[in-house]
C-alpha cells in the first residue's frame, strides 16, 4: 500500500502538471513516444514491427515487446491521445511490480529497510519523467524485477532442495522478455544467469556438507546457467536474424545510425575521444544535477553520495560478507 501510494502521489503530479500544459489532453512530452504509438497501432492493426502499416519490417524502434502492450491498450479502446492515458496506466503498473519485487532485495536489512525502495526511486525528477513520459522505461523496469524476482525463485528452489530446472527456466524466459524490452539488456540477463548459478552451486555445496558427504563435490551447475540464459540468446539470434532477412542489416537500425562505432567517417581515436566526452557527461550530468542540489553559480555535487553508497559493499569484511547470496529463511 505504501508503494501504491508513492507510486499514485508521483503519477499524479507528473500528469497533472502535464496535462495543464497540454491544455487538459492526453498528450505525450517526448515526440519518441509517437514511435511507439505508430508501432502499437500498426501491432494492434495486424501488422507488428511496422512503423507505418503496409510499409514492411522495421528495426527502428528500441524495444521489440512494449509496442505489443501499448497494443492491448488499443485494443481495449484507448485510442488517439487516448493511449498515452493507457501508457500512464502501464507505467503505473509497472512501477508498483518493481517495487513490490525489488523489496525482496532489502529483507536482510529488516523489515523497515523496504519502505526507502518507493521514496528513493521517485524523489529524483528526471527519472520520474522517463518513468512517466509514456517511453518503455517503466515496463522495463518491471520486466529487470521479474527477472529478479525469478532468479530469486531459483535460488529458493536451491534451498528447499527442489530441482531447479524448472525455476530456472522460467528465470530464462523473463530473462528474454526482459531482452526483447530492451536489446541492451542483455548484460542483466548475462548477470541473472551467473548470480543465479552461483547461488545454487553455494546452496549444494551447503547442503553436502551438512549430510557430512564430504566426498562428493559439487561443479558450476551448468544445466541451471543454461537455461537462464539461453532463452534470452536465442531472442537476440532471432533479432539478429530477422534484422537481416527483412533489412539487409544484422544490427537494429537505431544501432546503425546513432553508435559512433558504426560511423563510416569517424577514425578509431575519434571514436574513442566521443566515447570518453559522452562518458563524462553522464557521469557529470547525474552526480552535479540529477542527483544533486544544482545552482549554476555554486553546484553542490550531492550526487558522487550515490557513487560512494553503491561502494560501499566492497568494503570492509562484514560488508563482504553481505556480497554473499541471500540465505535460506
Amino acid at each position: 500500500m505504501f508503494s501504491l501510494a508513492c507510486t499514485a502521489y508521483a503519477a499524479n503530479t507528473f500528469y497533472s502538471y502535464m496535462r495543464v500544459q497540454t491544455g487538459g489532453d492526453w498528450s505525450a512530452p517526448l515526440d519518441d513516444v509517437f514511435i511507439h504509438f505508430d508501432y502499437a497501432r500498426a501491432t494492434a492493426r495486424g501488422y507488428p514491427f511496422q512503423w507505418s502499416e503496409g510499409n514492411g519490417f522495421s528495426s527502428g524502434n528500441t524495444s521489440l515487446s512494449y509496442p505489443f502492450v501499448l497494443a492491448v491498450g488499443y485494443w481495449l479502446g484507448f485510442r488517439g491521445l487516448l493511449l498515452m492515458k493507457w501508457a500512464a496506466i502501464v507505467a503505473c503498473a509497472s512501477i508498483a511490480v518493481f517495487l513490490g519485487l525489488g523489496a525482496k532485495l532489502f529483507e536482510r536489512f529488516g523489515r523497515w529497510a523496504k519502505y526507502l525502495l518507493p521514496p528513493a526511486l521517485l524523489s529524483v525528477g528526471a527519472l520520474d519523467w522517463s518513468l512517466f513520459s509514456g517511453m518503455e522505461n517503466a515496463f522495463h523496469l518491471c520486466t529487470w524485477a521479474l527477472t529478479l524476482g525469478a532468479t530469486f525463485y531459483v535460488i529458493d528452489g536451491a534451498c528447499l532442495g527442489k530441482g531447479p530446472i524448472g525455476r530456472s527456466l522460467l528465470a530464462g524466459l523473463a530473462g528474454a522478455l526482459l531482452f526483447l524490452t530492451r536489446p541492451e539488456s542483455v548484460v542483466c540477463v548475462a548477470t541473472f544467469a551467473v548470480w543465479g548459478s552461483l547461488a545454487v552451486q553455494k546452496k549444494r555445496r551447503e547442503a553436502i556438507e551438512k549430510a557430512a558427504l564430504s566426498s562428493k563435490k559439487e561443479g558450476f551447475p551448468w544445466r541451471v546457467f543454461l537455461t537462464m540464459s539461453v532463452p534470452g540468446a536465442l531472442a537476440f539470434v532471432a533479432q539478429a536474424i530477422a534484422n537481416k532477412v527483412y533489412t539487409g542489416e544484422w544490427a537494429a537500425a537505431g544501432a546503425i545510425a546513432k553508435l559512433a562505432l558504426n560511423h563510416p567517417y569517424m577514425t578509431g581515436e575519434e571514436k574513442w575521444a566521443q566515447y570518453k566526452d559522452l562518458l563524462k557527461y553522464v557521469v557529470l550530468r547525474n552526480t552535479h544535477h540529477h542527483f544533486a542540489d544544482f545552482d549554476a553559480t555554486h553546484p553542490v555535487p550531492w550526487g558522487w553520495l550515490v557513487v560512494l553508497a553503491a561502494l560501499l559493499p566492497f568494503w570492509g569484511a562484514k560488508s563482504a560478507a553481505s556480497r554473499q547470496c541471500f540465505g535460506c529463511r
